[in-house]
């Protein structure tokens, strides 16, 4: 029982910290529209970066874990989260936001998919 709770809480803590991740991003589009004064078809265009990442995630994660490994994948994965949610927050050009967008998205997928398959042994 020890055992499976050693899984059971960081995956759904993951499962969590996700949700928290896709709401601080539409929380902060209208700051970064006011602070960055951009408008609002390069502010949807961030949202469909996010899009593409997720998307760009399902083609890379298989051939990534089984090259390195799951774990690394979703550690290397994992810090790229936050690490690019600060450089949105200093409000770099607009493709430096857009290639962030990209990665946030990438990473979130990732962190699911690899999350999916440890619950299955719960």
């Amino acid at each position: 029982m020890k055992s499976k709770f050693r899984l059971f809480f960081p995956c759904y803590f993951s499962f969590f910290v996700n949700g928290a991740m896709v709401l601080l991003v539409g929380a902060i589009l209208p700051y970064i529209i006011e602070e960055a004064g951009i408008n609002y078809s390069v502010a949807g265009g961030f949202l469909s970066a996010f899009a593409i990442g997720n998307l760009i995630a399902s083609f890379v994660n298989p051939p990534m874990a089984s090259k390195i490994g799951r774990k690394a994948t979703i550690i290397i994965f994992s810090a790229l989260i936050p690490v690019m949610l600060f450089v949105i927050t200093l409000l770099p050009p607009v493709p430096v936001i857009y290639a962030a967008f990209v990665l946030v998205g990438m990473s979130m997928i990732i962190q699911t998919a690899s999350r999916r398959h440890l619950t299955f042994y719960i």
